[in-house]
């Protein structure tokens, strides 16, 4: 009976028609030509609807000639209304939503307030995080489509390019905006609300300050403590010398360029270091080295002296070792020749190297040059003064020997004595080889005076015996193994010396 019903149905729809009422279909059903389906209940289970015209399935609301589903295959395309399509090829976009106000919104079931609003709203594109009531909703994301601005963490900005804010208690913070006006890009570490570090606009870059006034700006530490502000560090360990950490200081545009100088350490044993300065000349050159036991070298890679300076002419300036008692010499010729020497005991060689005074010098036929540096005037010229400390505990002069000029091209030398607080001239040796005792101006190869009172004889004592007998007008001294006279004559004061 059914198998017959069945089989007139087929029949009767080869031929097109219609069924009214309900259909329940267990096994295949195939549909040629056109047709159309009402349904008021539920199509359940898997089913393929194998359709191969334009359109192939269009399911509308009851009473609604408006299509609300459409599966188009000449297209490739899938349509909810006029507002959510899917496109499968070609250059149309994937997924197409259109409308003055179009949401997407992902919400997980297992969470509390934990849901995403992906908007197309006014000219913009965002992403919102919002509660489950769906009334609260706090902006993460934005693309303005008129500027191209995007904006992370808060409104947009139609000055800024890209801006971000990002920040919680305790979990730091990254805040800034990259555009045309004030353009700065900050972060916050920790729970506070001072920027650790800071790009301003002009690319300059603080850390420790807000308003970098170089291209790297490090501000920082504290009073009465060692302050490391830069930490540069290779991650390798050698101790032969091939490992080291440099600074290039480079002066030139070419991002390869060495031009500059270099500051470097290098390690050179399992607890030593060496700091080496390199100049460019053609190519970087060491040009100075502090090394592990502070010695200091210049022009050199060092010698194991306190200070080496070498260069044209191969000057060499060190100090040498505690058990020689030196503090400092100066060699020349490779260090072969001592030039200076300052012991520890404030002994100064010139020419050798064991000073057996305060002041030695050694050479062949040795020469010490005073220069009096100021324009010629007559009665000047360099000298050597001899001081001390008088009764008051004053530093004074208590004698000099002096060159003096007498002329454009004639020089005396004078020995000056102090009396009564001033330097007056004792001897005098002038221009003519003439000595003067007690006058500046000897007119004689030998001439003494007793100062200025010229009615007073001078005496001159020989040996340890002196007697001056007024009426024989002469002295007598008495010598080691000779008597001696001396006659003076009163008119010119001067005397003859005979044996007697």
């Amino acid at each position: 009976m059914q198998s017959s019903m069945l089989k007139a149905i087929v029949e009767d729809f080869g031929n097109g028609g219609t069924i009214d009422g309900d259909l329940v279909v267990s096994g295949d059903l195939t549909v040629s030509g056109g047709g159309s389906l009402s349904f008021d209940e539920i199509i359940e289970g898997t089913q393929v609807i194998d359709i191969t015209s334009t359109e192939a399935l269009l399911v509308r609301k009851n009473g609604d000639g408006g299509d609300v589903f459409v599966v188009d295959t000449t297209n490739e395309q899938v349509k909810v209304g006029d507002n959510f399509i899917v496109n499968a090829s070609g250059t149309t976009p994937v997924l197409t939503i259109t409308g003055t106000r179009n949401d997407i919104l992902f919400t997980e079931s297992d969470t509390t307030n934990l849901n995403t609003l992906v908007r197309q709203q006014t000219g913009l594109f965002r992403i919102d995080t919002i509660n489950d009531a769906l009334d609260t909703v706090s902006r993460r994301f934005t693309i303005d489509h008129s500027t191209g601005n995007v904006s992370i963490g808060s409104a947009e900005d139609a000055t800024k390019f890209l801006q971000f804010t990002r920040g919680g208690s305790g979990n730091g913070v990254v805040r800034g905006s990259i555009g045309t006006n004030n353009s700065k890009l900050s972060f916050i570490g920790g729970s506070g609300t001072t920027p650790h570090m800071t790009l301003d606009s002009s690319g300059q870059l603080g850390i420790g300050t807000t308003t970098p006034n170089v291209q790297n700006h490090i501000f920082g530490g504290s009073a009465s403590q060692e302050n490391i502000l830069l930490k540069v560090q290779s991650n390798a360990v050698t101790n032969d010398g091939s490992l080291s950490t440099s600074i290039l200081l480079a002066n030139s545009t070419g991002l390869d360029s060495t031009h500059g100088a270099k500051i470097q350490a290098i390690r050179t044993g399992s607890g030593t270091d060496d700091l080496v300065f390199h100049t460019f000349n053609s190519s970087l050159i060491e040009a100075m080295r502090i090394d592990s036991s502070q010695n200091v070298a210049i022009g050199s890679s060092g010698s194991g002296y306190r200070l080496d300076v070498r260069g044209t002419g191969s000057t060499f300036f060190s100090q040498t070792t505690a058990t020689s008692g030196s503090m400092a010499r100066l060699r020349a010729n490779n260090g072969s020749t001592s030039v200076l020497q300052i012991n520890a005991d404030g002994n100064i060689g010139i020419g050798t190297e064991s000073p057996a005074s305060l002041l030695h010098i050694e050479g062949d036929t040795p020469t010490l040059n005073i220069r009096d540096s100021s324009a010629f005037s007559a009665g000047t010229g360099g000298a050597i003064n001899f001081q001390g400390k008088d009764s008051n505990q004053n530093v004074k002069a208590f004698a000099q020997v002096q060159g003096i000029s007498k002329g454009a091209n004639n020089g005396e030398l004078i020995l000056q004595t102090r009396n009564a607080g001033t330097l007056t001239t004792a001897l005098t040796i002038d221009d003519s080889q003439r000595v003067g005792i007690g006058t500046d101006t000897p007119s004689d190869l030998l001439e003494i005076r007793n100062g200025t009172n010229n009615n007073t004889a001078p005496r001159v004592q020989f040996g340890v015996e002196n007697t001056f007998i007024p009426t024989q007008k002469f002295y007598k001294w008495a010598g080691a193994s000779n008597l001696f006279y001396a006659w003076r004559i009163e008119v010119d004061d001067k005397f003859e010396i005979k044996t007697g």
